[in-house]
């Protein structure tokens, strides 16, 4: 039988790059591959996505929503998570689409948008929907552990973080994660029905032009590679291990993604990343041949809980790791 599907997340997807918009424009497909209709409607800052990221219901962080943030008196991600369910003339957008798609199913990427379906059940627009919340991570442990990073100033998040995941595990009718570790989280806090999706990811298939563009770059020279988006969990399993350990890696250290951002101001503080080559985002076509020509992929992942699309990648890129 044919669904009609409503998917709400925190970032658009018409052009995915990084984990979780990848993640979710599978989920799409997935559903799409099984007759469904899906609809997706994502919150993005305008000033960093290009017309290819955005789709028909996207819906942008305006000056309205700016204006909310700085009289709140709370923490942007807290205020910003609120804007959406608080804001009338944005919660306004979401009821019509609820009129316009009458979805079977409204599904939410990741917690931050559970203050919007909150405010949609609370309205008796969800009555007739089944409520799936499609987690990444368990974010109160990854919370807990990124305050524990950078200190006291993100409890207030870890707080409301705890609180949301609490209400999402007792009133969504499907709780998705992706593991096992987190699909137990979530039932200790009360979910009544979880799925776990593991991550996969796609055979990594360097063009001959890209190919070509990296053995011109870089020659003969060997090195190791690792890639993220800017996740502060992945920043600090580099450093840890440029850190704790004496590290002889064959050849240079190149590094790809927005991660360079949060490595970039302790590039002084270690030898290895001093004279590593931070590339920022790629192309992924090119990344795609950067993987095939490493020697070696570090994945120093010990941190943050749910899965990692990169370490899925990286295995079916056949490289050393």
């Amino acid at each position: 039988m044919s669904m009609r599907v409503l998917m709400l997340g925190p970032w658009p997807i018409g052009r995915p790059l990084h984990g979780g918009q990848i993640r979710a424009s599978r989920i799409r497909a997935a559903y799409e591959a099984r007759g469904h209709e899906v609809a997706f409607c994502g919150i993005y800052d305008p000033n960093n996505v290009t017309s290819e990221d955005i789709g028909p219901y996207d819906l942008a962080i305006d000056a309205e929503v700016v204006e909310y943030i700085q009289r709140s008196g709370k923490t942007w991600e807290i205020s910003l998570w609120s804007a959406f369910a608080e804001l009338p003339n944005k919660l306004q957008h979401f009821e019509s689409m609820l009129k316009r798609l009458k979805p079977d199913v409204i599904q939410f990427e990741e917690p931050y948008l559970w203050p919007v379906v909150k405010a949609l059940k609370a309205r008796g627009h969800l009555d007739h929907s089944v409520t799936v919340h499609s987690s990444y991570n368990f974010e109160t442990d990854y919370r807990r552990d990124l305050a524990r990073l950078k200190g006291v100033e993100d409890e207030t998040v870890v707080r409301q973080v705890a609180e949301d995941e609490r209400e999402i595990a007792a009133k969504s009718d499907i709780v998705i994660t992706v593991s096992d570790g987190d699909a137990a989280s979530f039932r200790a806090i009360g979910a009544s029905r979880v799925i776990v999706a593991i991550n996969g990811s796609r055979q990594i298939a360097p063009t001959p032009d890209a190919l070509q563009a990296v053995d011109s770059y870089f020659g003969s020279e060997p090195y190791a590679l690792f890639v993220s988006s800017a996740h502060p969990p992945n920043a600090r399993g580099l450093l840890d291990f440029v850190t704790g350990q004496s590290v002889e890696l064959p050849g240079s250290l190149v590094i790809c993604g927005s991660v360079c951002d949060l490595l970039q101001p302790h590039r002084r503080d270690h030898d290895s990343l001093r004279n590593s080559r931070m590339m920022g985002m790629v192309d992924p076509q090119l990344l795609d041949a950067i993987l095939a020509r490493a020697a070696v992929i570090l994945l120093p992942k010990t941190r943050g809980g749910g899965s990692n699309l990169k370490t899925s990648e990286a295995l079916l890129s056949y490289r050393p790791m």
